[in-house]
């Protein structure tokens, strides 16, 4: 048992250090081409992209696909895992098992709207943080035009204000992010109870070894939920 543990763990150990040295050249290698293409590109064809947008390409969405490459992994077993789990606990508690389909579905729809709403709020984050960037970067590159004609206070106003609506959004987002992940724990948390009942309130009488069976099974259901 100890050993089946040990190795387990050096696997899980070596798959995590594979997805972040794929997750970390992948998002090297996409920052190296945007800036080598910034600077291949004509003046015409970068006037496509304000810099506020090419800064956000940069920090943002070559960050976000080197947590891609993290989770790709644990995406690509999650299916095996939910049918093998599922089918193990009909096998073991017969259809009161449908209570944790039901759960988990009800679990899924929730997180699909929380995680859609996010994603929309994100994206007009990142929309207004390239009006501001842009306006920020224009200004920075014509400060002394700025100072000259006395069009600084004028500048820093706007930057503020389009500042100020991105944590308007950044508000909504937290708040969103918030039930998101109150949900990844409440529907796991509650999965265990309802099966249970279900099992036993339907006059079935489980034993020590099957609850402990099931309870891994659980787990296993359990961490995709949180994913």
């Amino acid at each position: 048992m100890v050993a089946t543990q040990l190795v387990s763990y050096l696997l899980f150990q070596h798959l995590l250090y594979k997805q972040i040295m794929i997750g970390v050249r992948s998002t090297n290698c996409l920052i190296h081409l945007i800036y080598k293409k910034q600077l291949r590109v004509s003046a015409a064809t970068n006037k496509k992209f304000a810099s506020g947008q090419i800064v956000n390409f940069v920090q943002v969405d070559a960050e976000q696909l080197m947590w891609l490459c993290f989770q790709m992994a644990d995406i690509l077993q999650m299916p095996v895992i939910l049918t093998y789990s599922f089918f193990m606990l009909f096998y073991t508690l017969g259809l009161s098992y449908l209570s944790g389909v039901a759960v988990f579905l009800v679990a899924f729809i929730v997180t699909a709207i929380l995680g859609l709403r996010s994603q929309d709020l994100v994206t007009v984050v990142m929309k207004k943080k390239d009006r501001r960037m842009n306006t920020t970067t224009q200004a920075l590159g014509n400060i002394k035009q700025l100072k000259f004609y006395g069009w600084t206070d004028k500048f820093k106003t706007e930057i503020q204000d389009r500042r100020a609506k991105e944590i308007k959004i950044f508000k909504k987002l937290a708040i969103v992010n918030a039930f998101l992940i109150a949900s990844m724990y409440f529907f796991p948390a509650i999965l265990s109870s309802v099966v249970f009942s279900t099992y036993i309130g339907t006059g079935h009488v489980i034993s020590l070894s099957k609850a402990f069976m099931v309870l891994v099974f659980f787990a296993m259901v359990e961490e995709p939920l949180r994913q």
